[in-house]
This record gives structure tokens, sequence and C-alpha cells, in this order.
């Protein structure tokens, strides 16, 4: 007869069942952790075999002849659970206890339930919480954990450092935040005013300051802030190496202003020259009306002129490979099909092959590395037609039309998708949505909860899979009524009104603010009004108006700082220059 090799795959887990049976009925016990003054009757075998805590106390010492050993930094009910793991290999894991395990786990040195633990919570990791878990993890040496929440406290740390747990981070911890170069802050100013309050919450910090300040990247210091506050803090006059560092930062400014700065190679001195990455360029939107074509910077409230573009009403305006593309409109009543594309590198609008269609009242839109222009209207009837900007073979094709002509519609793209919503067919205003998939070709209608108002001439922004319409124009009335499409959901909701009712206006959004500019009033009457939409509050503020009253549209992109900084600088020496 032959040998036969006998294979019980359920072996091990027999084993583990059968101990844990001799662990309720403490059978052949020969340790018992006291935890919190509460026992636990266990085998020492199981114990070490999971935990390397164990493993190393019962390996170098003698267990006393009442078996107890006293364990510390853990509670009873998170030993309960870890004890119970071991014996059985489950373990519920849920956002309330995770923290409890994670550190039970990395007490006990239980690697893989530690290692576990931490794969949980970064996926929890947000703005919210990460100041938390960045503490933690540093604390427990759980390093991918700890990077992740560093990221997330990087990007975030304009709203974060406001936050009350922020003062409770570590000296280590708040230097490297403060020396990175991936803290992102729409402001240095914020920098410096998270130094300062990290170190007045408690008098022992004074000693830290000098270190931090050194850090801060002083050039980019708003002008107001710099004069105002860093000139007269005590801290920094208290210290002849902040004193030094100021007036070092003051020549600079000034040489700036002059056009005659000169930055050194990078070295460890000189960091504090150098931008961050969030501010070697800056978040912006341009608003293109008439032969205008301006930006608006948040970060100073106001509006640069760029090279002037052709003169042309309603064209499609978008962004692609953060070059602004301008495509279409009209002038002197006749619709075009011409295009331009502006290069932020060098301040320059250069040529753009031109849409197969002439169309005006379009929306210019980017998916996928594509640019949509979609539907609008031809001087004779609305367009259902979509055209579609190939950049590598640089050609305008034709994908499968809309289900509806819409004129003055509203077009956003997620992800997947470009939504086309409401617009005018020439009969009729339209409420309707439909969504084109571009791996399919094909336009689909079934299933999208209509808009609310029907209206043309809207502006619209997405943010967060959140579509944000925004006035336009319905059956001869303006419209200030606003609302949101929530994707994921299906569902429409109102938000807060513009302050006036406005149609033709144009959109863009910096972060979770969303800024609505210009556009045509109900008295007929072109408007420089610019309104700013607060989405986490649901409110309106207004902001420096449209250096000329006009109908635009907007688009978002990064613009190269230098080149801002030198585009305003040539334009305030044409200022000086120019007669009084």
């Amino acid at each position: 007869m032959e040998a036969e090799v006998y294979c019980d795959k359920n072996h091990s887990y027999g084993i583990l069942s059968k101990l844990n049976e001799m662990r309720k009925s403490r059978s052949l016990i020969d340790i018992i952790p006291v935890v919190e003054g509460v026992e636990f009757p266990s085998h020492v075998a199981v114990l070490a075999s999971c935990a390397d805590y164990f493993l190393a106390l019962c390996d170098s010492t003698l267990l006393p002849k009442d078996r107890k050993v006293n364990v510390t930094n853990v509670t009873a009910q998170t030993f309960q659970k870890l004890l119970d793991f071991m014996y059985t290999g489950v373990i519920t894991i849920t956002p309330e206890n995770v923290e409890d395990l994670l550190r039970g786990s990395s007490m006990l040195l239980m690697d893989k339930m530690k290692r576990k633990c931490s794969q949980y919570i970064m996926s929890l990791v947000n703005a919210n919480n990460c100041l938390g878990i960045l503490s933690i993890s540093d604390e427990l040496s759980c390093n991918e954990l700890y990077n992740k929440a560093l990221k997330v406290t990087e990007k975030y740390f304009s709203d974060i450092s406001e936050h009350p747990d922020f003062l409770q981070l570590p000296y280590h911890l708040v230097k490297h935040l403060v020396a990175s170069d991936s803290t992102s802050v729409a402001s240095e100013d914020l920098i410096y005013f998270a130094v300062v309050n990290w170190v007045m919450y408690k008098e022992e910090r004074q000693k830290f300051f000098a270190d931090l300040f050194l850090n801060i990247r002083l050039r980019f210091v708003n002008e107001k802030t710099f004069s105002s506050d860093l000139v007269h803090c005590p801290m920094i006059q208290a210290s002849q190496e902040c004193v030094e560092r100021l007036i070092e930062a003051q020549n600079i400014r000034a040489d700036l202003v002059k056009g005659t700065l000169n930055i050194p190679a990078t070295n460890d001195d000189s960091s504090w020259l150098k931008p961050r990455l969030c501010m070697s360029d800056i978040n912006v939107f341009i608003a293109v009306g008439g032969v205008h074509a301006v930006i608006y910077n948040a970060e100073m409230s106001s509006w640069i002129q760029l090279s002037p573009v052709v003169t042309r009403h309603c064209p499609g305006v978008g962004v692609l490979d953060n070059d602004i593309i301008i495509v279409g409109g009209s002038r002197e009543w006749k619709r075009h099909c011409a295009g331009a594309r502006y290069d932020p590198k060098r301040n320059q609008w250069l040529g753009m092959v031109s849409l197969n269609h002439k169309r005006s009242n379009l929306e210019l839109v980017s998916l996928d590395g594509y640019l949509y222009a979609v539907g609008g209207y031809d001087g004779e009837v609305p367009l259902s037609s979509v055209e579609r900007f190939d950049p590598k073979h640089n050609r305008w094709e034709f994908v499968a039309p809309m289900s509806h002509a819409r004129d003055g519609l509203c077009v956003a793209a997620d992800d997947d998708y470009l939504y086309a919503i409401s617009g005018y067919d020439g009969d009729h205003y339209l409420n309707s949505i439909e969504r084109y998939d571009p791996g399919k070709d094909k336009w689909e209608m079934i299933g999208f909860e209509p808009i609310t108002q029907h209206r043309e001439n809207a502006s619209c922004v997405i943010v967060d899979d959140m579509i944000y319409i925004f006035g336009g124009y319905y059956n001869e009335t303006f419209l200030a009524q606003c609302e949101v499409y929530d994707i994921e959901n299906n569902k429409w909701n109102e938000i807060a009104p513009l302050s006036c009712a406005r149609y033709q206006t144009g959109a863009a959004a910096l972060d979770r603010l969303i800024f609505v500019c210009g556009g045509w009033t109900e008295d007929s009457m072109a408007s420089s009004l610019v309104e700013c939409y607060h989405i986490d509050s649901n409110h309106w503020t207004t902001v420096t108006p449209l250096p000329t009253p006009c109908t635009v549209r907007c688009a978002s992109l990064m613009f190269p700082r230098r080149k801002l900084q030198e585009i305003i600088q040539s334009q305030e020496k044409i200022k000086k220059e120019e007669p009084k």
C-alpha cells in the first residue's frame, strides 16, 4: 500500500478553537495578565506567539507563583478585544475603537495588528482629524500613516493651523510644517501667525521662536502684515538673528519692487527665499469680455490686465494643459470659428486651430485631455452638435451630438462625464440634463432629475462633484436664483441667491470659493459686480469689481507667480511713465 500524506486544512483553526475553550474553562492556565485590575487567564504559548511583548516577558523573567503579570498602557476593554483576536483570529475594527486598538497592539508588539489598524486609519484621514492622527502616528512610529497624515496636514494647513489641536503639536512637527516646501497656504502670513500662536500658547516655547521664524518665507508675507506685525513683534526684536533676517527680507522686498532681485542658488541658507510649492504657481481665474482679458488674484483682491484679445462676444473659454483657450463667439453679429490660445509663461496669445462649425454662446470644457465645444448658436439656429479638440493631432473633430439643441447652456465635467444642463432649443427654455460618456461617444438623458428652474445663459461651476448654477434668463425674466446639483445623489437643492438678477455672467472656482462676475442686469446694463459664494457657509460677499462692466466668460488656472509679478511691474512702470 502506498504512503498517504494527510493534511488537515482546519488543523490550526481546531487547535485555536480548543485553546479558546480551555481559556474560558480556565484549563491549563499558565499566565494571568492583569489590566486595570481585571484578570485575563490565558496560555503563555498563545500570547507569546501573537504578541512579542509576552514573548520577551516570559523569555526573560520567571513568572510568579500566582502567574499574574501587570500590563499597563492599555485599557482592559482593548486588551479583551486583542486577547480574543489572539485566540480566534477575528476582530471588529471601527472608527470608534481603532485608536485604542492601535495603541494596544503597539504596546503589546503585535506588528500585524498594528499595521492593520494603521491601514484602517489611513482610509479615515481628512482635514478634520489629521492633526490628531499625525501626533499618534509620530508617537507610535507608524511611518506609512504618519506620511499620509503629514501630507493632508500640509495640504490643508491654512485651516488646520487655526484648530486647537495645532497648539498641542510638539516642536519638531511644527518646525517641519513651517519649513516644508509642501505646506500649502493661501498666504505666507498664515505661517507667521501660526508660529506666533503656537509659541505664545506656552511660555516655555519662547526658546523655539527664532528657529521657527528663520524658516518663514518672509519675501512672500503681505506688505501690511510685514510692516504692521513683523516689524513691531517683540519676539523678533528680542532675537539678533531674527532682526538680521527681517532687515535682509526688507532689502530683498525693496529689490523686488525695483525689479533688481537676484536670488542665489538654492541651499539651506537661502531656502527661505524660495516660494513654497503652492506658491510657485498661483491659483487665479481669467475673465474674458470683449477685447479685455483680466485675471483675478485672490491674494491681493485685484485684477490684472493681460495682453488684449481679438474682440468677440459670448465665445467659449476653457483651459487645456494650463493654457487658456478661446474659440468661437460673435463679432458685428457674425458667428466665428476662429480660436486663440494664451500661454501664461509668455503672456502671449497664440494661434489656435478653428472650429469646424461657427458658434457663439457655447460652453468649452476639458475632460480627460480633450477640450469639448458644446452647443451654442450659429446665427440661425441653436446647436446640438459637439466638437472635441485633440491636442496631439491639433484638430477639432465632431463627436455624438446632444439629444437637444442648446443655446446658452451650462456644461460641467467631473472625472468621467460631461453634463449639459438647461439652455434654449429655439422654442423652449429647457430644464433637462443629459450626460456624455466619452468612452461610448454617447449622450443619455434617462434618470437625471431636471433642474428646478428653466433657464438659459446661466453660469456654472463644478466643485467636489457638485454642479453650481447661477442666475440666467427665463421667459423675459432675469434670475438671481441659484441651485446646486448633487451628482452622486441625483438631486437639486436651492442655495443662496445672487444679490441681484443677472445673466451671461462668468463663474470660476478657487478652492471652495466661487466667483460670479459681470453680466447683464435687469435694466439692460452691463455689470462690473463680482460676488463670491462661500460654499461651506452658503452666503455671498462682494469683492473687487471688474475693471470694465461687461459680460464675461471665466476659467480657473495656475499662473506662474514670477510671470504675474513681471506683468504687474510692467503695468506699474507704464502708469508711472504716463503724462499726468
